[in-house]
């Protein structure tokens, strides 16, 4: 089994490095080829994700935003015997691309959102 998972690393207070988080905006059961040092364009992205039947399914009231990236890192991930929820057992090969944001003046915007996703989350 093999899925490419893209996380992207953002700061939630803008300044203070030692809270930084990532997040997965993305995954593709492909490696979309990304490279380190490469700028790729995130559109319409979100930290609100909800599955209805399975699938996932985007909300209208969900604040979405978009950024231009680079690419920090591509980490491969083995993970051998992984047990699925139907009780097969699998071996499990993640590429995991993480992104940060090329314009650092965005971050604050973007961490505010995410503060509130974090609020939300919380019980």
């Amino acid at each position: 089994m093999f899925e490419c998972v893209v996380n992207v690393e953002l700061p939630i207070y803008p300044g203070e490095d030692r809270n930084i988080t990532s997040y997965r905006i993305a995954s593709y059961d492909f490696d979309p080829n990304f490279q380190v040092g490469e700028k790729v364009q995130v559109n319409d992205a979100s930290f609100f994700r909800s599955k209805r039947n399975g699938k996932r399914v985007r909300s209208p009231q969900v604040e979405r935003f978009s950024f231009q990236a680079i690419v920090k890192e591509r980490t491969k991930i083995i993970d051998p015997d992984v047990q699925l929820d139907s009780g097969e057992v699998v071996d499990q090969l993640i590429l995991l691309i993480v992104l940060e944001v090329a314009d650092k003046e965005q971050l604050p915007e973007i961490s505010r959102i995410m503060r509130e996703f974090e609020a939300s989350t919380q019980p």
